[in-house]
């Protein structure tokens, strides 16, 4: 007996239905590798986020923190008041260890006073705590975020790293040069297409910037060469290990008063058709104004606790131009005079024709509206001329510097 072939149309059926598993498997295998690739890319963009809000949080905390030194180092870290002026409690004419505790940092503190807007160093060593002093090059204000000094927590990044900070020469606590609300700061900042945001050569540069460095990369170096950063024992305090170069910009090596400063984003290059990190510094300023606006509350609260305090009767002002009220060095009796016939001007040092004022170096020695700039803050950073002493002017209905020290009396900082 013969074998009945199979018919055409059953096999090719059969074909057809194979094919159809076949390609119901493949299709169903493209799937899964298309889910587990949304899924990591999901996962991956998670990540990421998170790790933006963690270190767009540290940044905002850092900075809150540095504001809060900038006023708390002077109102709040020495022990009794008044905070800003000294006592002399004995009555011999000097600020000495018998008016303790007046003393020692913020009343005997010679010609580097504890001063409103005054930024702690940065920390060159690691621990936590900003050096002592740090004049000299930029070098010496480059470092990581001195947290413990701030007395703040361990901030990190969202990789982990710690923040890395660097600031101004005229804003730094030690030592000192003069600097009141309109000392500009120093730091030029560009964003990472290169534009310049904040150029210190036109005055508009920032007093700080805090710096979150994140993942290390593959440093681009302005000569051409290239390097991993390795963030080794070894290499834990070198600024080159954690900062990096971005359109001409090196990031670990900045220069005040200059188009030199600091570069922020993320910047990529296509290498071997594939995008590469070349820079991811995100950098949060610092801004002059942000300083100015705390510095100045203090000092107008200070100069009328002063006033009120020392004398029965406020003195007439000086000429409105009387030039010898400027400047941060010693005024000498004799100048900046009151004048009787002046309704505005600056806060006198010296008598003049006013007999009802005998003048601040007699009346209180230490009071801080004397022309001695030693163990005196508000002479030292010239902060006379920047306050307006006016008569018979009163304070505008919302203006913010302005304050009414009795009923015709005034003052004002521009």
């Amino acid at each position: 007996m013969t074998k009945r072939k199979p018919n055409l149309q059953a096999r090719l059926k059969l074909i057809n239905s194979q094919r159809g598993v076949a390609l119901v498997a493949f299709i169903f295998f493209i799937a899964l590798i298309a889910t587990a690739y949304l899924v990591q890319n999901f996962n991956i963009s998670q990540l990421k986020n998170k790790q933006n809000r963690l270190t767009s949080q540290a940044l905002a905390d850092a900075k809150q923190a540095l504001l809060a030194y900038a006023t708390d180092n002077i109102t709040v870290a020495f022990i009794a008041p008044p905070l800003l002026r000294c006592v002399d409690k004995d009555a011999n004419g000097m600020i000495n260890t018998a008016d303790y505790p007046y003393t020692p940092e913020n009343c005997n503190c010679g010609n580097n006073c504890p001063r409103p807007g005054d930024l702690p160093c940065a920390d060159t060593d690691n621990n936590g705590e900003s050096k002592t002093a740090c004049g000299g090059g930029e070098s010496n204000r480059l470092g990581r975020l001195p947290w413990k000094t701030l007395g703040i927590d361990d901030l990190r990044d969202g990789t982990g790293e710690r923040l890395w900070y660097a600031l101004s020469n005229q804003y730094k606590y030690n030592p000192r040069i003069p600097s009141n609300s309109q000392t500009n700061g120093a730091i030029s900042l560009k964003n990472i297409d290169g534009s310049i945001t904040n150029n210190a050569l036109n005055n508009n540069g920032v007093v700080a910037v805090i710096i979150a460095v994140q993942a290390p990369v593959t440093r681009h170096e302005l000569n051409g060469s290239k390097s991993m950063q390795i963030r080794s024992l070894a290499n834990i305090n070198d600024p080159a290990q954690y900062l990096e170069v971005a359109k001409n910009e090196d990031n670990a090596d900045f220069a005040e008063n200059t188009a030199n400063g600091f570069i922020s984003g993320i910047y990529k290059e296509i290498i071997n058709n594939q995008p590469v990190i070349i820079s991811n510094d995100i950098t949060l300023p610092i801004y002059k104004s942000e300083v100015a606006s705390l510095s100045k509350t203090i000092v107008l609260n200070e100069v009328a606790k002063a006033l009120l305090s020392d004398l029965a009767n406020l003195p007439a002002p000086s000429q409105d131009n009387d030039t010898s009220c400027h400047g941060h060095v010693k005024i000498n009796d004799g100048n900046c005079m009151a004048d009787t016939g002046s309704k505005k001007g600056y806060i006198p040092v010296s008598q003049g024709n006013d007999s009802s004022f005998s003048g601040w170096q007699t009346k209180n020695i230490n009071s801080i509206l004397r022309g001695d700039d030693a163990n005196n803050w508000f002479q030292q950073n010239g902060w006379r001329n920047l306050v307006k002493y006016e008569k018979n002017l009163p304070c505008s209905v919302g203006e913010k510097w302005c304050k009414k020290i009795n009923t015709e009396t005034t003052i004002r900082i521009d």
